[in-house]
């Protein structure tokens, strides 16, 4: 058995957020020489908006992870994960196949967002022209159409690259928050690029009040939701806020409009690939 193929795998699945957990019985399949194997596991997450509530509500994600021999040598490789969101409040149950390079290596924590309709940004690499150039960096925001699948059962992955402009600070500043020093902006800024639902206070109806946020490149906006996870409209927000007395100074309250500009292309989609474990590389 190839000792630092394992090591490796070991180290991937913990990079992937599924821990050390299946380390015991990945040993197994690998002295025994599969030549494919899945192992599965699950894990809970807390849904968006009932963070710090103690109401021990809790989201399933089920993975199944796949793995393959190599035709040529002794090396293993994880090719794959099938995840499996199971909401809270029983909802029909979210499926989504994720090849770990053509999907940009997804986390399990990226998977359960993007499974929840969040978008987030990520560092993805890119080839280039030229043979022996080598792949660029840059980020992209991700998104998945969770309304449609594709013929073999996956929802298209979107990719908004810069191009694209979505400028998420200036999304910020278009409506009235109270975000009180750089700081609280820099830190809220790296939470809904990691795909989180910020909670802040913004003035509707000449008082503040408390609400949940989260990027929407789509349509180079933010969606705004109560506490109770309702979705607050523009419409509401500008109409009440503008009724209501000025904000304190520091905050921003802009009347113009997040509708993408005539000629832009809303996204890159990525076409449908049939999943089939890979038999080696």
């Amino acid at each position: 058995m190839n000792e630092s193929n394992l090591e490796y795998l070991k180290k991937s699945l913990d990079y992937l957020g599924f821990g050390t957990r299946l380390n015991e019985v990945l040993e197994s399949p690998i002295r025994r020489e599969l030549p494919k194997f899945s192992l599965g596991i699950s894990q809970h997450y807390s849904p968006p908006g009932f963070r710090g509530m103690p109401s021990g509500v809790k989201d399933h994600m089920r993975f199944e992870l796949n793995f393959s021999k190599s035709n040529e040598s002794d090396m293993f490789f994880l090719n794959s994960y099938q995840a499996v969101l199971s909401k809270y409040d029983g909802a029909v149950p979210v499926t989504q196949v994720f090849d770990l390079e053509r999907d940009h290596r997804m986390t399990a924590l990226q998977a359960y967002r993007l499974l929840s309709g969040f978008s987030f940004e990520k560092e993805i690499s890119l080839k280039t022209a030229g043979e022996n150039s080598q792949p660029e960096k840059r980020p992209v925001w991700l998104k998945l159409n969770l309304g449609v699948t594709d013929s073999y059962g996956n929802h298209p992955l979107h990719h908004f690259y810069p191009e694209y402009n979505f400028d998420l600070e200036k999304s910020l500043e278009k409506y009235p928050f109270y975000l009180a020093g750089e700081d609280r902006k820099e830190k809220l800024i790296k939470e809904l690029k990691n795909g989180g639902l910020s909670e802040l206070e913004m003035m509707m109806d000449g008082k503040p009040l408390s609400v949940f946020v989260s990027a929407e490149p789509q349509f180079k906006t933010l969606n705004i939701y109560s506490r109770d996870m309702t979705r607050i409209s523009d419409a509401q927000i500008f109409s009440q806020a503008q009724s209501g007395p000025a904000p304190q100074q520091g905050v921003e309250q802009s009347m113009l409009s997040s509708v993408a500009t005539s000629g832009d292309k809303p996204w890159k989609q990525d076409e449908g690939v049939a999943f089939t474990p890979k038999p080696g590389r």
